[in-house]
């Protein structure tokens, strides 16, 4: 079984390589990729940057299409009840250009501890409280690449998964929380992301 995760920005990146003691290889195109083994299985991070699809297309023409594709990384919350440091798991995805329109997913993913949750992909960072103010009743969380993640799985028909974890709360304090928060929140959605690669590894 072959495994991508993809991390979106390079704290997130490095977070990951350090959490599964990844190595890193090299491909044509550029893009950062690390590599480790859980029984057996192959496990790849991927840095992707502003550059989703890009990376992705690279990664299959090197790798192939993986098994199980992950969505990983930071987002700010819109929702009063997702509060900071809290993993989320994305089941509905939308765009800014969504009007309304979004994508479920049906997944066998369970956790009492980890809520289901609506993920908005934007163009540009939300952080003031009146961008947040806009955006609360469109979705829980937003970010800036899942929802492209998403159709590349559907486009790839691999299994799909979306662990977040929320840095900030996507307002006038963001950009502070941000820097606060992206590191030891990183190391802690990781170090949850192993726990339960390692129970379905086999």
């Amino acid at each position: 079984m072959n495994i991508l995760i993809i991390t979106p920005m390079l704290k997130e990146y490095h977070s990951a390589r350090e959490t599964f003691s990844a190595k890193e290889i090299s491909i044509p195109s550029g893009f950062r990729i690390s590599q480790f083994l859980i029984h057996g299985d192959s496990f790849y991070i991927l840095l992707c940057l502003k550059q989703v699809n890009e990376a992705l297309d690279q990664f299959s023409e090197s790798f192939g299409i993986p098994d199980l594709l992950i969505d990983s990384g930071s987002c700010g919350s819109l929702n009063n009840s997702i509060h900071l440091g809290d993993i989320v798991h994305g089941i509905i995805f939308k765009n800014e250009e969504s009007e309304g329109q979004s994508d479920f997913l049906e997944t066998s993913f369970h956790d009492a501890k980890v809520p289901d949750v609506c993920i908005l992909e934007v163009y540009q960072g939300v952080l003031s409280d009146f961008q947040k103010s806009l955006l609360q009743n469109q979705a829980d969380v937003c970010n800036m690449e899942s929802y492209r993640i998403f159709e590349k799985s559907l486009l790839w028909k691999c299994e799909f998964l979306s662990i977040r974890i929320v840095t900030d709360l996507a307002n006038d304090q963001g950009i502070s929380e941000f820097k606060k928060n992206i590191r030891p929140y990183c190391m802690k959605l990781y170090a949850y992301l192993k726990d339960f690669l390692m129970n379905i590894s086999h």
